[in-house]
C-alpha cells in the first residue's frame, strides 16, 4: 500500500526539490501540490492524504496554524528554507 502524500510550498524550487524526493520512495505517492495551507484545505474536503510535506512559511495561513486549526490531519513533515 503506498502513503498517500501532498507538497504544499509556495516556492516552485522546493515543490521540485520535494517532488524528485517523493518519486524516488517506492511507498509513496505524490497525490497534489499546493501553494498554501487553504488550497490544502480546499483539497482535503474531497480527498483523503497520508502524510503531507508541508511548508513553515507561507502566505495568508503558516504551516503551523493550519495544523493547529484542524480537528484531523493527515501526519505532516514541517519543511522549510530558513535555518
Amino acid at each position: 500500500m503506498k502513503i498517500r502524500t501532498a507538497i504544499v510550498d509556495d516556492e516552485p524550487f522546493a515543490v521540485k526539490g520535494l517532488q524528485n524526493y517523493v518519486e524516488q520512495v517506492s511507498f509513496l505517492s505524490l497525490e497534489t501540490t499546493c501553494k498554501t495551507a487553504l488550497e490544502l484545505s480546499d483539497y482535503l474536503r474531497d480527498h483523503q492524504l497520508d502524510l503531507v510535506f508541508l511548508d513553515i512559511q507561507m502566505p495568508y495561513l503558516t504551516g503551523v496554524e493550519w495544523v493547529k486549526s484542524m480537528k484531523e490531519a493527515p501526519k505532516i513533515i514541517f519543511t522549510t528554507a530558513y535555518a
